[in-house]
Order: C-alpha cells, then sequence, then structure tokens
C-alpha cells in the first residue's frame, strides 16, 4: 500500500492506494507527475471527543484509489476529437505525414479551415486517419501549426 498526497494549490489531500493497483501503477508513477485517479471518497470523521461532544477538528476526507490513469492514457480514453485549426497555406503533405505514424487510433480528427475572412469550413477527417493522441504528435504538430491551432475537444 501507499499513500499518493494531492496538491492543487488551494488543499492538500492524501490518497490511499491499494497494494494491487500500486504494483500495476508503480512503473510509470512518478513525483510532480499529472494522474486522473477514480476514487471512492468518505466522511472521516471521529465519533466523540472525550469531553463526549462531536470532535469536528478532525473531520476530513478518506480517498481511496479504485484507478490510476497517466495522463496520456486519459487523453487517449476521453478524448473526443483532436481539432486543428489550419490557415490558407498550411502544408497540407506535412500534416499528413504528421499524422500517419498515428494512426490507427479511436480519435477523430476535425479540422478547420480559413482563409482570411473570405472562407471557412470543417471537415472530419475519415476513420483510417483517427489517431492516438499521443504527446509526441500533438509537439510536432505544433512546430509548424500555432501552439493554440493544436486542442484536444473532451466534450
Amino acid at each position: 500500500m501507499c499513500f499518493l498526497t494531492i496538491d492543487d494549490t488551494t488543499a492538500v489531500q492524501e490518497i490511499m492506494v491499494g497494494n494491487e493497483l500500486f504494483d500495476s501503477v508503480r512503473n510509470w508513477l512518478t513525483t510532480d507527475q499529472v494522474v486522473l485517479i477514480e476514487a471512492r471518497v468518505m466522511e472521516n470523521r471521529r465519533a466523540q471527543s472525550t469531553e463526549g461532544q462531536d470532535d469536528t477538528a478532525d473531520a476530513g476526507l478518506r480517498i481511496i484509489a479504485d484507478k490510476l490513469m497517466s495522463l496520456e492514457e486519459a487523453r487517449e480514453k476521453f478524448a473526443k476529437a483532436l481539432q486543428l485549426i489550419c490557415a490558407h497555406g498550411t502544408d497540407v503533405r506535412r500534416l499528413l505525414d504528421t499524422i500517419r505514424p498515428y494512426t490507427p487510433g479511436i480519435t477523430p480528427i476535425k479540422i478547420s479551415y480559413r482563409k482570411d475572412t473570405a472562407y471557412s469550413g470543417e471537415l472530419e477527417l475519415g476513420q483510417e486517419w483517427w489517431v492516438t493522441p499521443h504527446p509526441q504528435l500533438l509537439q510536432k504538430l505544433k512546430t509548424f501549426l500555432p501552439a493554440e491551432a493544436v486542442t484536444i475537444q473532451y466534450a
């Protein structure tokens, strides 16, 4: 068993991770890593203090992890689409060459095309172009598309 400490700068909380779960993630779980946690949350209170009154000073949460996912695993599981915004003049061959190594995948690609104010349009690439939204793919796309033109849609 181990305990993870999470901190979102407003509060710090401990998460209990059982032996079996910890054994399954120990090869990738590191300090200061973003992790998605599915857990059970319970109120943790002492029944009564020595004076017979409710001891709310010890009230808190008890959190037991049921599943841990890396950011990459969560992205792959929950991403609804990879959204790309391409301006007139985008090198389409380079775009497809960059995407190809990450196919086949389960995440559709949606492209918004814009040419000044004169024309714009959207298209979704066929299933053979669906990708695994790997961090390297996102980084490579951002080398020739503006960073804000490469986003993952979750809803």
